[in-house]
């Protein structure tokens, strides 16, 4: 039998020791004094205020009325009572996040949401509004066409739809990413005398007005108007539409008055004109447009038409008098013209 060497199971024992030895309890004795609490408080982790009776409570014309600054949320559904608003908003610098609740309203309620007076900085997103007797969102309720109520909004992540009149009620410098406008009564998104907004990434599905409607100075990106009643897209003086798509809307696909970009959309089998351009000095640039009325139509002067495509119209374009345009390409076949602002027909 073979023993171990007693100095090698001595160093072992030792090694033990070292690694073992600095391993000991913490202090069994806590300091003087009550123990506190080691987490953030509730209102620090969620600094927001809940919407409901206490915090925001109603009067004969709201469920809910928002009358200071500072950032709401729902807790859950709300339901539409007689002649009262969902939520009013009565302050500025407000945010509401809706949680990804629904307002869910009745035909003998008013809006939605709806701000009141002449505010500015509301912000709005991530939820639904629907089947309200009004408006779904009215960022300027009781406004006569000559006001200017309100200024500065953020729509994000909504839905509005089914309502009585309009989706969404536009305030001047409003900026809409995200939202869609369905089954309304009126039209999806509308700012008549609102002055300039931007819509982008927004959709507009089977309204009974027009898809999107904005006032001067405008922009609407990548934005989708289809099957509405009236106009897919109509904006006026000054105002940009790019990358859009306008489909089998009643009227025209996008509709624009003076000094306006029309540039990179698709209107396809709108009931009378892709795109029409009733004013002067816009630019019309590198659209396609497919089995409408017609194609292009310019009934104002001086506007500048280039670089379009347009087939299967009844015609495909329609350019008056004192206008200017590239070169129209019918049926072409192979296209040799070396004629860089032509447009196409076929």
């Amino acid at each position: 039998m073979t023993l171990a060497c007693p100095h090698r199971v001595l160093s072992f024992v030792l090694i033990i020791t070292a690694v073992v030895a600095p391993a000991r309890a913490g202090d069994l004795d806590p300091p003087a004094g009550p123990i506190g609490p080691t987490m953030k408080p509730l209102d620090q982790v969620e600094p927001r205020i809940a919407i409901n009776a206490q915090n925001t409570p109603g009067d004969g014309l709201s469920r809910f009325r928002i009358t200071q600054s500072g950032s709401y949320h729902l807790t859950g559904n709300v339901t539409g009572q007689l002649n009262r608003h969902g939520i009013v908003i009565a302050a500025s610098n407000v945010t509401v996040d809706l949680m990804g609740f629904a307002l869910q309203g009745s035909i003998a309620s008013l809006d939605g949401i709806s701000v009141h007076g002449a505010r500015s900085n509301i912000t709005i997103r991530n939820g639904t509004v629907t089947g309200w007797g009004q408006d779904g969102v009215d960022l300027r309720h009781g406004a006569s066409s000559s006001d200017e109520i309100g200024i500065g909004a953020h729509l994000d992540g909504l839905h509005s739809s089914s309502n009585g009149s309009h989706g969404f009620v536009l305030c001047r410098g409003a900026v809409v990413t995200n939202c869609t406008a369905s089954l309304n009564s009126g039209n999806g998104f509308i700012s008549t005398n609102a002055g300039t907004n931007v819509l982008r990434s927004c959709t507009a599905l089977d309204n009974g007005g027009t898809g999107i409607s904005t006032d001067n100075g405008s922009i609407v990106s990548h934005c989708t108007a289809e099957n509405n009643g009236g106009h897919g897209i109509s904006v006026s003086v000054g105002s940009t539409v790019i990358n859009c798509q306008s489909r089998r809307n009643n009227v025209d696909g996008i509709r624009n008055s003076g000094s306006c970009s029309i540039r990179g959309n698709n209107c396809d089998l709108n009931g009378f004109v892709g795109i029409n351009v009733t004013g002067t000095r816009s630019r019309i640039e590198e659209n396609h447009c497919t089995l409408n009325g017609v194609g292009v139509s310019t009934a104002g002067s001086a506007n500048l038409i280039i670089r379009n495509s347009a087939g299967g119209n009844t015609t495909n374009y329609s350019i008056g008098s004192g206008n200017h345009f590239g070169t129209i390409l019918n049926n072409p076949g192979q296209i040799t013209s070396g004629n860089p602002w032509a447009n196409i027909g076929y």
